[in-house]
C-alpha cells in the first residue's frame, strides 16, 4: 500500500529520522509491557529513569558536542530559599551544529506525538531546550520549575543524562565534566492536571527506574 510512492516513502523516512524514538535504545520499546509501564508512571506523575536511554553513537556524539564547546555562559540568581550558579547554552544562536540537530529531534512533531501518547498530556507547544555544564562550585538548589510563561505551559520534563532536579555544589576536586541536556515539552494553553490512572501498583512513586 503506497510503498512504491517516492513522496510517501520520503515522508515516512523523514518522520522516522526526526523522531526521538528512532534514536532510543531499542530495548526500551522492545515489548508492549515496557511501554505500558513507562506510560503508566508518566501519567501518574512519577519520575522515570531509563538507563542508557540513547543509542551509544548518539550519546557519544552529544557528549563530544558539549565537551568541545567553549562558549558557555554563566547564569546565577538569588531568591528566598533558592539560588543557583551554573554554565549554560540558552541562546539558540550559540548552539553548535549537533546541539541544533538534537533540539530538532526533541522538538519534532513525531517526538511530541510520542511523548503525548506516553504521558497523556498535551505536548504540542514550543519545546524548552538547553544544555548545562556544572563546574566546580556550580550548584542549583531544589526547585519545581513552575512557570507561568504564556504559550509555554510545561508538561513533561526531560534530562539527559539522568539527574535529580537539583545539583549540590560541585567539588573543587572534581576531575570529570557534569554535562547535561534538559528541557520541557509544553502545551500552548493551560491544561488540567494529569489523568489519574487506576491504582495498579505504579501510582505515586517518586522515582522509578526502568530498563
Amino acid at each position: 500500500m503506497g510503498t512504491d510512492n517516492p513522496e510517501a516513502k520520503n515522508e515516512l523516512f523523514g518522520r522516522m529520522f526526526s523522531s526521538l524514538e528512532f534514536f532510543l535504545n531499542p530495548q526500551i520499546f522492545a515489548d508492549d509491557e515496557c511501554k505500558r509501564q513507562i506510560s503508566n508512571h508518566l501519567t501518574n506523575g512519577d519520575l522515570v529513569v531509563i538507563r542508557d536511554a540513547l543509542q551509544e553513537p548518539v550519546a557519544t556524539k552529544m557528549f563530544a558536542c558539549l565537551n568541545e564547546f567553549s562558549n558557555w555562559k554563566v547564569y546565577e540568581g538569588y531568591k528566598d530559599h533558592f539560588h543557583y550558579h551554573h554554565h549554560n547554552i540558552y541562546e539558540k544562536e550559540l548552539y553548535p551544529t549537533d546541539l541544533n540537530w538534537c533540539r530538532e529531534i526533541f522538538g519534532s512533531q513525531p517526538t511530541k506525538s510520542l511523548i503525548q501518547e506516553l504521558s497523556q498530556r498535551d505536548c504540542d507547544g514550543e519545546i524548552i531546550f538547553s544544555a548545562s555544564w556544572y563546574l566546580p562550585g556550580d550548584h542549583s538548589l531544589p526547585h519545581d520549575d513552575v512557570s507561568n510563561e504564556p504559550g509555554a505551559h510545561r508538561q513533561v520534563a526531560f534530562i539527559w543524562p539522568d539527574s535529580f532536579h537539583h545539583v549540590t555544589q560541585v567539588s573543587p576536586y572534581a576531575t570529570s565534566k557534569r554535562l547535561a541536556i534538559s528541557g520541557w515539552w509544553t502545551s500552548i494553553s493551560a491544561t488540567e492536571d494529569y489523568v489519574k490512572q487506576p491504582d495498579n501498583g505504579t501510582s505515586r512513586q517518586s522515582l522509578v527506574e526502568l530498563i
